[in-house]
């Protein structure tokens, strides 16, 4: 860990989004390592989270109380990346309106999210910014849309406001041109700029599943050898 966050200090990237699994998950090792990494870059390279919908809303609302206590003591580190007058960083993924389990609806993504923002706000940070992730600015749209008309929020403002993408779609078997990539990731910017929400950019090298295809990791079990031509 001491040894990725050097490589990523000296790369000029300033902070790292991770995926939250459940803490039995083998997958959260990686948070953990960070967080308990006494490396002297570790200054120089926050973190955020990326909460996927699977996860996060695993248990349902029932659940979810428990995991807000969580995520604050995450916000309340000095790792932890604010934007925007101290508004801890959150990233959702693959968001879609039955993910709760019960039968409101996007009133519980309001309901959710709204509890967390309160609880940011009762420990003297700002609300989280929450910036949804999405394959497709049309349906990112609607998806914010519809959380945001769930409820009302402190002083008129949206709950949700901002876009961006979990990943960059277009690798091909034979090897997608990055021209051809990287002129289809700005097209996408500005299908996203184009609904009136605020734009995380996503910015990607490349796509290479070919290392997926020789050890195929439990979440994509059958891999094809789809990639983008960096060089």
């Amino acid at each position: 860990m001491a040894t990725e966050i050097e490589y990523a200090v000296k790369n000029g990237i300033d902070h790292w989004a991770f995926v939250v699994y459940p803490p039995e998950i083998a997958m959260s090792q990686s948070l953990a390592a960070y967080l308990s990494s006494t490396s002297p870059l570790k200054s120089s390279l926050s973190f955020c989270l990326n909460l996927q919908s699977a996860w996060m809303t695993r248990g349902g609302l029932a659940a979810w109380p428990s995991k807000v206590s969580i995520y604050i003591e995450h916000f309340r580190r000095t790792e932890y990346r604010l934007v925007l007058n101290d508004r801890p960083l959150v990233y959702i993924f693959s968001i879609e309106e039955a993910a709760w389990g019960g039968s409101m609806g996007w009133s519980d993504w309001y309901t959710a999210l709204a509890m967390l923002a309160n609880a940011s706000l009762s420990v003297g940070l700002g609300a989280p910014y929450y910036v949804v992730q999405t394959w497709s600015a049309a349906q990112g749209k609607a998806q914010i849309a519809a959380i945001n008309a769930a409820g009302h929020w402190h002083g008129g403002d949206p709950l949700v406001s901002a876009l961006s993408a979990y990943a960059l779609g277009g690798a091909t078997l034979e090897g997608t041109p990055f021209t051809t990539f990287a002129n289809s990731t700005v097209a996408f910017w500005e299908s996203l700029k184009s609904t009136g929400f605020s734009v995380v950019p996503p910015i990607a090298a490349g796509w290479d599943q070919r290392p997926r295809v020789e050890c195929p990791p439990p979440w994509v079990p059958h891999p094809d050898a789809s990639y983008v031509q960096v060089f």
